[in-house]
């Protein structure tokens, strides 16, 4: 059995280190995909258009978007940076583009 010298354990610690940042790479590849099947589907709006109704009542940058799956539906959930300063998360139905509920932070 070969002896573990301080060289050898830095650099399993090292390579472990790095396997593990790739593994939300790996799921948010997974929710990526996710998302294209359900919009080929007709699930899901297409982002753009999900923004454009954004867009129309809730001016300013959007700085988080997630899709979840909420009870019996998939919903977006929003973050908007408002001009003001003030984070807007924004609940909405991916299938109608209908806000469900938004909620004011600072």
């Amino acid at each position: 059995m070969k002896k573990l010298t301080l060289p050898n354990v830095v650099a399993v610690f090292i390579l472990s280190a790095s396997l593990l940042l790739l593994l939300p790479v790996v799921e948010a590849s997974n929710d990526h995909q996710e998302a294209r099947e359900l919009q080929a589907a007709g699930n899901i709006l297409p982002l753009q258009q999900l923004i454009d109704i954004i867009r129309k009542g809730h001016p300013g940058t959007v700085i988080e978007l997630e899709l979840e799956h909420k009870s019996e539906r998939i919903v977006y959930e929003v973050e908007i940076l408002a001009d003001d300063g003030y984070v807007t998360k924004l609940y909405i139905d991916a299938q109608t583009g209908e806000i469900l509920r938004s909620k004011k932070d600072d």
